[in-house]
């Protein structure tokens, strides 16, 4: 615990449970991170399609990562950056 100082999740980079505000910052400061979470978003969904016939999306709001408006949360509560990260969640 670190008093007055705000440091990010470390939760993994194609985390479905990133909220806006950490995918925004995501793509900001690590675009390296940000083009392999959009890679794999597309790579995910095109197995699942071909597979279950069912799109399936990494970003909350169901579109792809790289369309996804990241100034606002569409429809989803925005709670707080590390509420569902314990780091085992296996994906």
């Amino acid at each position: 615990h670190y008093p007055h100082v705000n440091l990010p999740s470390s939760s993994c980079v194609i985390c479905p449970y990133k909220t806006p505000v950490m995918w925004k910052r995501m793509k900001e400061t690590s675009q390296e991170d940000w083009q392999t979470a959009v890679d794999y978003d597309e790579r995910m969904r095109a197995a699942f399609l071909r597979r279950t016939h069912q799109e399936v999306f990494v970003y909350r709001d169901f579109v792809p990562l790289k369309d996804a408006n990241l100034n606002e949360a569409q429809g989803a509560l925005d709670l707080e950056d590390d509420i569902y990260c314990a780091g085992g969640c296996g994906l």
